[in-house]
């Protein structure tokens, strides 16, 4: 074999066996959520929980960990819809203060 098709070779391999930086980067992101998430569970009173990550358009996480249900086992995951009844008001009506005190 040629010694330039050779080292060819080898960069290309290189090359392809190398993840890219921002890869590395959503890998050790995901690391640190899934950290996280076990932590929650593990220490706090919740039987499961639902993380979704974006940036953009790109999905960086989306797992779900723990039970969705702990009556029928029911495993949480990405699409679980979780039955939050009013909870959600005092999360909106704290948002729409932050945005009146800004403007």
């Amino acid at each position: 074999m040629a010694p330039w098709l050779a080292f060819g070779l080898c960069a290309a391999a290189a090359v392809q066996g190398s993840a890219p930086p921002q890869a590395v980067r959503h890998a050790r992101l995901a690391a640190r959520i899934d950290s996280l998430a076990r932590a929650a569970l593990t220490d706090g009173p919740i039987p499961g929980l639902s993380i979704a990550v974006a940036r953009g358009k790109e999905t960086i996480v989306a797992r779900g960990y723990g039970f969705a249900s702990l009556e029928d086992g029911t495993p949480a995951t990405a699409e679980t819809v979780y039955p939050i009844a009013s909870i959600t008001k005092q999360l909106t009506a704290a948002a729409i203060m932050k945005l009146v005190e800004r403007n």
